[in-house]
C-alpha cells in the first residue's frame, strides 16, 4: 500500500535557502511505501522500521526528525541529505547516509529536477514512537500536515522476515558499496 505523504511549504526564507526554489513553489512529496517493521526481541522496546521513499522530479521532504536512527541506502536516482550542523551530500545509487535520534533533518530532496530518485531508509527506533516527528526548535520548520506523522509505517503487520540491514561507518558517513 502506498502512503502519499504531504509537504508542509517551509517558510519562504527556508524554501529558498534549503530547497532553491522560488518562493512560490511548492516542492511534490515524496511517496512512502512501508515495506516492513520488525520487533527485536534482543532489545526490548525496540523496532526497525523499513521504508522505500521514491521523490519524483524535484520532491523534497518536508523539515523533520525521526528520534532514531536512520541508515538512508539508495537505490536509483541521486538524492541531496543534510542534517542541522553538519554538510549537505549528494548521493549515488549504492551510497549511504545515518541519521541520528538527535538530528533535524533539514535536507532531503531530489537533486534532479527531471528524473525520479528512490532510496531505503532503515529506522531503528522506539516501538511506541512515531516513524517521523516534527522539527519545531529547527527555526523555520513548520509543523508536519495533521496525521503525517502518524501515517508513516502506521498498521504495518509485525512480521519475521529477515531484511537486508544498513550501516554507516561514522554518524553522518557516507559510504560507497564495493
Amino acid at each position: 500500500m502506498r502512503i502519499q505523504s504531504l509537504l508542509v511549504l517551509v517558510p519562504l526564507m527556508g524554501v529558498t535557502a534549503v530547497h532553491g526554489q522560488s518562493p512560490t513553489t511548492s516542492a511534490p512529496p515524496p511517496t512512502v511505501t512501508p515495506v516492513m517493521t520488525q520487533a527485536l526481541p534482543d532489545y526490548p522496546g525496540k523496532e526497525v522500521l523499513i521504508l522505500e521513499v521514491a521523490y519524483p522530479p524535484g520532491g523534497a521532504d518536508p523539515v523533520h526528525r525521526h528520534d532514531a536512527h536512520g541508515f538512508v541506502y539508495v537505490l536509483e536516482g541521486s538524492v541531496v541529505m543534510g542534517v542541522k550542523g553538519g554538510k549537505e551530500v549528494t548521493l549515488m545509487p549504492g551510497q549511504t547516509f545515518h541519521e541520528g535520534p538527535a538530528d533535524i533533518h533539514t535536507v532531503g530532496r531530489n537533486a534532479s529536477q527531471d528524473k525520479p530518485a528512490k532510496f531505503v531508509v532503515f529506522l531503528l527506533k522506539d516501538a511506541d514512537k512515531p516513524a517521523v516527528l516534527p522539527a519545531q526548535e529547527h527555526r523555520g520548520a513548520s509543523p508536519l500536515p495533521q496525521g503525517w506523522v502518524n501515517t508513516v509505517g502506521a498498521g504495518l503487520p509485525r512480521d519475521h522476515l529477515n531484511a537486508a540491514s544498513a550501516a554507516a561507518d561514522y554518524p553522518g558517513s557516507v559510504s560507497r558499496r564495493h
